[in-house]
């Protein structure tokens, strides 16, 4: 082989190689582009003087905003500001504190449910009704747990990031069995969905992996028909939906979650708690 040819080669593959960057220690951070990973200095040194918490100030965290705006930096910077803001005015850091033992018992959730990749988080709607939430002027609240769960699941990829586990984004699932179109389908309804819609969004960017519900009767779908043009791009691809054939669902949990971690609702075998704090 000719040595300047021998020479190309190696210039080649050097600038293939570096053309990739990593960052952090999972699969969702694992490699950006040189050109990505410029835009993500840029921010970082941008924002960090605004950020408090260690965590914060990670490429793991803040790749997230950068990508959630297509690596404007302009953009991520506006949307984290705003986030900031909004975390302040609306104390988020300790909404853990809050009283919602209401929901609780109508909306129950569980946030030690792991899938075989770590990711955290179940919900069950088969109890609740979104029209007797805003009846009784609780839309709120709601909107205040559904964040407390966003929070909730948010740190547990957050400490299983800190501990080497190889957790980056979570997984909600969702059983609606109970959906129907009164219950969920009213336009006051239908609002609140969409404003705790738009606190993903605009807040959690890029942490859901994926939102599945099982034993979705045509009322869901309806619903997540109604709600999908107000969804970001994202979270439209995060969701999967699953009728009420349990043979379906159960195939498909069965290849993403142990039976071991899931509950009876969920085809599993975990005794039935759910510890929201």
């Amino acid at each position: 082989m000719l040595p300047q040819f021998e020479g190309f080669l190696v210039i080649y593959f050097i600038v293939i190689f570096l053309s990739r960057v990593s960052i952090g220690n999972c699969a969702y951070s694992s490699t950006i582009s040189m050109a990505e990973a410029q835009k993500l200095q840029d921010f970082k040194n941008r924002v960090e003087p605004l950020l408090t918490k260690n965590y914060t100030k990670t490429d793991f965290y803040l790749v997230r905003w950068l990508r959630a705006k297509d690596f404007n930096v302009i953009a991520a910077e506006a949307m984290l500001k705003e986030d900031i803001k909004w975390r302040r005015e609306n104390k988020i850091d300790t909404i853990h504190m809050e009283e919602f033992q209401d929901f609780e018992t109508e909306f129950p959730i569980s946030v030690d449910t792991f899938d075989k990749k770590g990711r955290p988080g179940t919900l069950d709607l088969s109890h609740g009704s979104f029209r007797n939430v805003v009846a009784t002027g609780r839309g709120h609240r709601f909107s205040r747990y559904f964040t407390m769960l966003m929070e909730n699941m948010t740190n547990q990829v957050v400490e299983r990031q800190k501990s080497g586990l190889n957790a980056a984004q979570w997984r909600a699932i969702i059983n609606s069995e109970g959906v129907n179109m009164i219950g969920f389908g009213c336009p006051l309804c239908i609002r609140l969905l969409l404003q705790c819609l738009s606190v993903m969004d605009n807040h959690y960017p890029e942490w859901a992996y994926q939102v599945l519900v099982i034993e979705a009767p045509l009322a869901m779908r309806t619903i997540f028909d109604v709600a999908k043009p107000f969804m970001s791009r994202p979270t439209r691809e995060s969701m999967l939906l699953f009728g009420s054939d349990k043979r379906q669902w159960m195939k498909y949990l069965d290849s993403e979650i142990d039976r071991a971690q899931r509950r009876e609702l969920y085809g599993g075998i975990k005794p039935r708690q759910f510890p929201v704090n």
